[in-house]
């Protein structure tokens, strides 16, 4: 027979921000004659609004890490390492994969968003999702690994092709970002309003856009679409038609970025790209990336 150390049992599924306020707020104010169980498959909850700076490199991994022991043990509620594979809420009892079930009185299921349509990539090789976040970045540096391999000399796959539209603070700062990752200047090419950004151009440049200027003849986004494997839009909606995509490499990357309208609606993307991985800026669409 389970050992019930109080009357009343609360549970919290998953250690999303929800669950993780409700953890703060048992500390101030806890339930008399109430047990609070929070249980994750991870012993670390990731706060999610760091990942960017993390990634960026202006926060350490573990800066944006909770360890959920030092954080809800000592104030008496109990934790739970496992995962949960079922719920009954007739018999109220949580399942798990590897140890017995717990019952409960009150349930909170905070395990965080999925986007809409996620399952169409989930068995690509080209996609790579955020969640679970306490794995991401481990997988991230493998993945970009395998990116680094495919150079010349590496293997048979030739540098990425990147084209960015948007020569102000967010293209720049995520451009610099690329570069640090791994990805060649000299494969980038740079568009602002103006056109592209060529070496020997003097009208609006900057330091900033001369980093990656050019020695090129091409001076629209249409003469450098062709072969390009990424394309990366920080500007304005329907700057990236469907033919242009169609010009693209094989299974591009495309994150069209503007709001609330993107460079290209990703329906017409994938209609010219069933192949491609699509990301907006937008939350109602798949693959929402936030240029901040």
């Amino acid at each position: 027979m389970e050992e019930r150390l109080a009357s009343r049992d609360i549970v919290l599924i998953g250690a999303g921000h929800t669950n993780m306020h409700i953890v703060r707020m048992w500390k101030m104010a806890p339930i008399r004659d109430t047990r609070l169980t929070l249980i994750s498959p991870f012993s670390r909850a990731t706060y999610s609004g760091m990942l960017p700076g993390t990634l960026a490199g202006l926060y350490e991994p573990d800066e944006m890490a909770i360890d959920l022991y030092r954080f809800a043990a000592p104030i008496g509620v109990r934790v739970i390492i496992a995962e949960v594979v079922g719920l009954d809420p007739d018999r109220r009892r949580i399942h798990f994969a590897n140890r017995p079930p717990i019952r409960f009185d009150v349930a909170s299921v905070g395990i965080g968003s999925v986007p809409v349509g996620a399952e169409q990539w989930a068995n690509s090789a080209a996609f790579l999702p955020i969640k679970p976040m306490a794995t991401f970045r481990d997988r991230l540096t493998t993945r970009l690994d395998d990116v680094r391999d495919s150079e010349p000399g590496k293997g048979n796959e030739t540098p990425l092709k990147v084209v960015v539209i948007g020569g102000g603070a967010a293209g720049i700062a995520c451009l610099n970002l690329l570069v640090g990752m791994g990805v060649r200047r000299e494969n980038v090419t740079l568009i602002d309003r103006l056109g592209v950004v060529f070496t020997g151009r003097t009208e609006e440049m900057d330091p900033y856009k001369e980093v990656y200027a050019q020695d090129t003849e091409a001076r629209t986004l249409d003469e450098v679409i062709d072969g390009a494997d990424v394309f990366l839009g920080l500007s304005a909606p329907g700057i990236l038609t469907g033919d242009m995509v169609k010009r693209m490499a094989e299974k591009p990357l495309i994150m069209a970025l503007a709001n609330p309208n993107p460079e290209i609606d990703p329906g017409d993307a994938r209609a010219a790209a069933p192949d491609a991985i699509i990301a907006t800026g937008r939350s109602d669409f798949p693959n929402q990336v936030n240029n901040v």
